[in-house]
């Protein structure tokens, strides 16, 4: 019967990460990729530095319209641009200003004296002249 033979030594292969120093064509490709990625950090930097303040401008736009509706709810009114129509009654020498989606009388004042001028009767002009 054959015996086994009894090994010295097993030796196989591994990795390992490891420091390695660069030659000088690795060292001049890292810096380049250094000044890239400092470039692109400032370009993003600046870009997020506009984006904030986009959307800070819209934030602020959108408080103000929260605070505008808030008040319009809470009021149960807003202002808005009515048809009204004003009469001049020379008789009673009364300007009145009326809504006409409601008919409600907003004003009555007395006629200002430019206002009563415009019911003189004015002169015709002659033909020609």
């Amino acid at each position: 019967m054959a015996t086994a033979k009894a090994q010295k030594a097993v030796k196989k292969r591994i990795m390992r990460l490891l420091p390695v120093r660069l030659t000088a064509k690795e060292a001049e490709a890292r810096a380049q990729s250094l000044a890239a990625t400092k470039l692109e950090i400032d370009r993003l930097s600046i870009e997020a530095k506009v984006q904030a303040a986009n959307f800070k401008d819209q934030l602020k736009g959108l408080g103000e319209q929260l605070r505008r509706l808030a008040n319009v709810v809470k009021a149960g009114e807003e202002q808005r641009d009515v048809s009204c129509d004003v009469t001049l009654d020379f008789t009673e020498g009364t300007y009145y200003v009326l809504r006409t989606d409601t008919g409600e009388f907003l004003d009555t004042r007395p006629l200002t004296e430019g206002e009563r001028q415009l019911n003189l009767p004015q002169p015709e002009k002659v033909k020609g002249a």
